[in-house]
């Protein structure tokens, strides 16, 4: 699975994301926050894949509970 992607950003634009539990691109971050709410959808379906392929999480929803507690998600 290649989902989240290996962060390709300079390295200031990194942030760890506790959700994923690996460091990702903040704009990765972003997509992902907004997931289901606004934000592009092939993250969205993608997401949705990774949490069916990992077993984290339940749905976007839950995956998000995790990223509203991180000081990087808006």
């Amino acid at each position: 699975m290649d989902f989240p992607p290996v962060p390709s950003n300079r390295e200031a634009n990194h942030v760890p994301c506790p959700a994923f539990n690996c460091i990702i691109d903040d704009g990765l971050c972003w997509e992902c926050c907004m997931a289901d709410r606004g934000g592009p959808a092939d993250t969205a379906e993608e997401l949705r894949r990774w949490i069916i392929m990992s077993n984290q999480f339940g749905s976007i929803a839950e995956f998000q509970e995790v990223c509203a507690r991180c000081p990087y998600c808006i």
